[in-house]
């Protein structure tokens, strides 16, 4: 699994790490989850300190496990290569790589890279973007944030296809099965003064809306994340994370999604069943 997005993703991504601990405690009842989602110390197991902007602060852009014999998860010890995010045997490798806006090709063109070098593909790739968008539009003027954010994703899924298929045809690799969280249903109450004006769960219904024919003609499965978010705006911590139970909802949403059949070959099953029923002829 390979997580490129903001911090809606990376809760998914610690919540996945926690469940895999989870599940193995039975086993070892003395190793503990290595991060509890959104509450994670997001300093612990860090693989890259980076600056980006606005504000060019330091801020961890990378972390990656693994999955050892046993089970567990823990931190994995990685080569000076970008192409190890991705290891080229078949263990379990659990990598996260932060994504803020949706087009910085400062910061996408080297991920689109690495992805393109690996020595393999992830089979999954979780991909989150859209409200760092929304919460810092082209010249801070609201109105022109959804706009601009379809425009930028139409480049950023042109660029990930190029990426995906320089990669699959050089190394022969199965292009991975990619999902997208949709833009997380923003509790407008909850939010500072200052980000009031330029977030809502207005805007991120919008986002959504333009967002989702874009990536079903990439073929690029949607997670919605947002419908049960504002459903409870209340379990917000600040008015744009869910900590706690509803993100580890999130999270089980994208794992039912990975386990659930690819729609092409649910399509072709469903028609398949319809033939041996008479119904097609």
């Amino acid at each position: 699994l390979a997580v490129y997005g903001d911090s809606l993703a990376r809760g998914i991504f610690f919540d996945t790490v926690e469940l895999f601990n989870t599940s193995t405690s039975a086993m070892q009842p003395a190793s503990p989850p290595q991060h509890p989602g959104h509450a994670a110390n997001y300093s612990s197991n860090c693989t890259l300190i980076e600056r980006r902007p606005p504000l060019r602060r330091p801020k961890c852009g990378a972390f990656a496990f693994d999955a050892s014999g046993h089970g567990t998860v823990h931190a994995a010890v990685l080569a000076a290569t970008p192409s190890d995010a991705w290891p080229a045997s078949s263990d379990l490798r659990l990598s996260f790589r932060l994504k803020t806006h949706t087009w910085e090709p400062e910061f996408d063109r080297p991920w689109l890279a690495s992805l393109r070098h690996a020595r393999r593909l992830p089979d999954v790739l979780l991909l989150s973007c859209g409200i760092w968008d929304m919460q810092y539009p082209p010249e801070n003027d609201p109105s022109q944030g959804a706009a601009a954010f379809v425009t930028a994703l139409r480049r950023f899924l042109v660029a990930l296809d190029g990426a995906m298929r320089g990669s699959a045809q050089s190394r022969r690799w199965r292009r991975p099965r990619i999902f997208w969280l949709s833009v997380t249903a923003v509790a407008d109450a909850k939010l500072p003064a200052w980000k009031r004006p330029r977030m809502s769960a207005a805007f991120a219904r919008q986002y959504n809306a333009l967002a989702a024919p874009e990536l079903k003609r990439a073929g690029i499965e949607v997670v919605d994340t947002f419908s049960s978010g504002v459903e409870r705006p209340d379990l917000s911590i600040d008015g744009v994370h869910f900590a706690g139970a509803l993100s580890r909802r999130h999270a089980r949403l994208f794992w039912e999604a990975v386990c659930a059949a690819r729609p092409q070959e649910q399509q072709r099953a469903d028609e398949a069943s319809r033939a041996a029923s008479g119904i097609i002829h």
